[in-house]
């Protein structure tokens, strides 16, 4: 039996554990210098090298990385040392978000702790649209008040308090004790996964004497990414006995391992990761996955591959789902949760009449199971009011509005938006903002929030634009007051 195989019973019991922790809320993310790399950020020995060649240094041993940035702090002062520090850690150069990033938060771990000065986590939270309040110095820990934070524990330039050079790291306790004291307490009871960290890495280093010293043979296991080393049998009983269980991308799938490749076999990992354990898991994650879009009249593919991407699946240009490059286990996915007509399970049968309705609402048009596809009926083919406005024809469209109108009633928060699309349609923009207004009360009292907050934004934007255009659409003082204290 070779070593890849042997390893694939643990890894699965790995990739168990940290779905487990995903789900007890008990997962935090470390992330390190090898997760921005992709993205343009050097590694710690390029950093620790372009710092060496400035000094005159040709080799530099792995026991002094914190000694070089001393040297030069040493031999030309704190004003030259930040400006170089800033050069090659690319201080306010916009690098592009990777991947990788966009794979970590799908994690969701409330709590990543980076000892990365870039701001690529940030980033990438904010174009998921996820708020992450981010705490970088003991200052901000007392006004934590977001449900999920980044914990730059080695500062940032924009503090100026960076952790780099060897006294930043002796005075550590000194000059972050809240921090210290936050972290310790986090990971000393969480299950930890390090992302972009090597062996000789002192940042992984300080931590791991961190945990050990507070918990001893107490603490939980650790597990840390290898994305580029050969697996190593004595390497590998070494760090458990530490207490850290290393993750071998070329041991787990040596098919996908790519030599020098290391950003590539790190997401391949955290495919492996994500990945669902079995049929109920599967279709239980891409439910969660998808909840979001339930209500929502119309969902665009980009944010369905979003989400159905990790699961190995995923809509075409032709708008067809698919599983990637024909795998059969993806497509094994397809087929358990589209041609499974006889589910024992109930909750599961539940679960895929929903992701087939939230699918419904795109213009999907087909799934491809195998030899065959299914055609795809979408409710998008049958919405009237979508076809009147493609079509041009604003007598259908009033007279749907006259007809939605002797209907409707104050409980009905879809119609009012599909009223407020119709008005808008029709130049009635005054009526529109009023149907949007409506329909955000109700949408709020009962709790969805996914439509409610559709509502506000198009309100917002209606709102200004009524505002700003008042004469030209001949609207009354009295109605602009209400419009602005409406959305104000």
């Amino acid at each position: 039996m070779s070593n890849n195989d042997s390893l694939q019973t643990p890894y699965e019991e790995t990739r168990r554990i940290i779905q487990e922790a995903i789900k007890d809320d008990q997962l935090v993310l470390f992330v390190g210098a090898g997760v921005s790399i992709n993205s343009g950020m050097p590694s710690w020995q390029e950093a620790i090298d372009l710092i060496g060649e400035r000094l005159g240094f040709t080799k530099i041993d792995s026991t002094d990385f914190l000694k070089i940035p001393q040297y030069y702090y040493n031999s030309y002062g704190k004003q030259a040392y930040n400006s170089l520090m800033q050069e090659i850690f690319k201080y306010q150069v916009e690098l592009p978000v990777s991947q990788i990033h966009r794979k970590l938060l799908k994690f969701n771990a409330k709590t990543i702790i980076t000892t990365n000065y870039d701001d690529l986590i940030e980033r990438t939270s904010e174009e998921k649209g996820e708020i992450r309040q981010v705490i970088c110095q003991d200052y901000d820990i007392p006004y934590t008040k977001y449900n999920k934070q980044l914990i730059k524990m080695h500062g940032d330039f924009d503090h100026d308090n960076f952790v780099l050079k060897e006294n930043d790291y002796l005075n550590y306790s000194n000059n972050f004790r809240l921090i210290e004291n936050y972290v310790k307490a986090i990971v000393g009871s969480k299950v930890v996964l390090f992302v972009g960290y090597s062996f000789n890495d002192p940042d992984l280093k300080q931590i791991f004497n961190w945990i050990k010293s507070i918990l001893g043979k107490d603490m939980r296991r650790a597990y840390l990414i290898n994305a580029d080393g050969i697996y190593n049998e004595n390497e590998a009983v070494y760090y458990r006995n530490l207490g850290i269980e290393v993750i071998y991308a070329s041991a787990w799938d040596r098919c996908k391992f790519i030599k020098n490749k290391p950003g590539q076999n790190l997401e391949n990992v955290l495919d492996q990761l994500l990945l669902p354990i079995d049929t109920s898991d599967v279709v239980d994650s891409i439910y969660t996955s998808l909840k979001k879009y339930e209500g929502f009249k119309y969902i665009a593919v980009k944010y369905l591959n979003q989400s159905l991407s990790r699961y190995g699946i995923y809509i075409s240009q032709d708008l067809i789902l698919q599983s990637k490059q024909n795998n059969a286990k993806f497509e094994d996915i397809l087929k358990r949760i589209f041609a499974d007509k006889n589910m024992d399970n109930s909750c599961n049968k539940r679960k895929i009449d929903e992701i087939k309705k939230i699918l419904n609402h795109s213009i999907i048009k087909g799934i491809n199971l195998g030899k065959k596809t299914i055609k795809f009926t979408n409710s998008i083919e049958n919405n009237k009011w979508q076809k009147y406005v493609f079509t041009f024809d604003s007598l259908e469209l009033e007279k749907l509005k006259n007809k939605n109108e002797i209907c409707i009633k104050k409980n009905d928060g879809e119609l009012f938006l599909e009223q407020a699309s119709i008005a808008y349609y029709l130049d009635e923009y005054l009526l529109s903002f009023n149907y949007l207004k409506r329909a955000s009360r109700y949408l709020f009292r009962n709790k969805i929030y996914g439509l409610f907050f559709i509502a506000q934004i198009n309100m917002k934007m209606l709102g200004k634009f009524i505002v700003d255009n008042q004469w030209r659409l001949n609207i009354g003082n009295c109605q602009i007051f209400c419009v602005n204290r409406s959305f104000s």
